[in-house]
């Protein structure tokens, strides 16, 4: 009789541990991780996710089916640094500093990956400007930060490629350490920005015959500009169109690495672009003078499998939500020093209606000057232009493409 019960005291003790030990897996494993990508100079508008006539993104596309995306997003800014700051911080430029090409990345600003460090997430990042490197503060909270090398000029260099194989081999050693954490991964794409390179398997350009060569440098662009036909202009955003899908496929390559892994279910992954680019829409090409929507209007897709809605986003929302918004997806306290709203509320978005939203720019370099604010509000959107002291208005709905300036 003592012999039963001892015998089934320990089948009690045995069950109740691997019960113990099955629920901290639980635990630990419905923590998800998470994957920032942001692909550089990536305007909506030429995308395919948001302009069905393109046929240049078939993975993201594909991620977009099943995601929360939002139609109007915009960045910050028209450049790089400000807005990658600004996904970073929740703020805007001037309340985070990088405003100029020469400003550091400050350390006194609390960034999300320092947030979800101290959440005990291993973090990572892989990046491939040269504006982003360790040393211009932007490496701050990640464990883990890489340049990936560059064999040549960071604007001449094809480089998603790297980035992908860098990115999964980061993820890769940490799921090794076996240490039971979720990582958050930061993923930074070049290839979309100047110099426009020809992509043979995804080939868009070989019928132009005109003055112009794969891989010109924006100068070059630039000083032949007035001379340009439509065949010329059609020419370098059928380029642009080749980056974006050679990008994509190699963002496609992390997607399928993360479902072979089975990490796809338990993995918050965000998507969206620094700023976008214009093709003399106002009469420019590349980026950094103005704040049309050619410039500041990017993609952003957010998705979590079964565990977020499909939904599309009509109302305005801002690169500066992302932070909060991952607050709300972990359920963490918010911290309301946080320019942005929480974006997600039981799994559907919660907008703010007639939402401002604001983007800046003052850039300086040898051929570029320019500094002005705008403000997008009831369908509207204000531009004041400091050098020339004057003010833009746009009316969105009978005038999306800005051309008739209404102030």
């Amino acid at each position: 009789m003592k012999d039963n019960i001892y015998y089934l005291i320990k089948i009690l003790l045995i069950s109740l541990t691997i019960f113990l030990g099955s629920c901290n897996k639980i635990n630990n494993d419905s923590k998800p991780n998470i994957l920032l990508i942001v692909v550089d100079t990536l305007s909506a508008k030429h995308l395919a996710v948001y302009n069905p006539t393109l046929n240049n993104a078939p993975n993201l596309v594909k991620l977009a089916k099943n995601s929360i995306v939002f139609e109007k997003a915009y960045s910050s800014a028209p450049w790089t640094k400000p807005s990658i700051a600004s996904i970073f911080t929740s703020l805007y430029p001037r309340e985070h500093g990088v405003i100029k090409i020469t400003n550091k990345f400050a350390d006194n600003n609390h960034t999300l990956t320092e947030e979800l460090k101290s959440k005990d997430y291993h973090t990572s990042a892989v990046v491939s400007h040269t504006l982003l490197k360790k040393g211009t503060g932007f490496e701050q909270g990640f464990d883990d930060f890489k340049l990936i090398p560059l064999e040549s000029n960071v604007h001449q260099a094809i480089s998603s490629k790297k980035v992908t194989e860098l990115g999964i081999k980061a993820i890769k050693n940490h799921l090794n350490k076996k240490d039971g954490k979720p990582f958050f991964t930061w993923l930074h794409y070049f290839d979309p920005h100047y110099n426009y390179q020809h992509h043979p398997e995804f080939d868009r350009s070989s019928w132009y015959k005109g003055q112009l060569k794969p891989g010109d440098g924006i100068r070059k662009i630039r000083k032949l500009e007035n001379n340009f036909t439509n065949d010329d202009i059609k020419y370098l955003i059928d380029l642009y169109h080749e980056e974006i899908a050679y990008t994509d496929k190699h963002i496609g390559r992390v997607l399928k690495f993360l479902e072979e892994e089975r990490l796809i279910d338990n993995t918050i992954i965000i998507f969206t672009a620094d700023h976008g680019e214009e093709f003399y829409e106002h009469g420019n090409i590349g980026h950094t003078r103005t704040l049309h929507d050619e410039l500041i209007n990017i993609p952003l897709i957010i998705h979590w499998k079964n565990k977020l809605l499909k939904t599309t986003v009509k109302e305005p929302v801002t690169t500066i939500d992302i932070f909060p918004t991952i607050l709300k997806l972990l359920n963490l306290p918010e911290d309301n020093k946080l320019s942005g709203l929480p974006l997600i509320s039981n799994n559907q978005p919660d907008i703010k209606p007639n939402r401002d939203i604001f983007s800046e720019v003052d850039f300086k370099s040898s051929a570029i000057l320019a500094k002005q604010s705008g403000i997008i509000y009831e369908g509207n959107k204000l531009i004041k232009d400091f050098l020339n002291n004057n003010f833009s208005q746009y009316d969105f709905i009978a005038d999306k493409d800005e051309k008739n300036n209404i102030y």
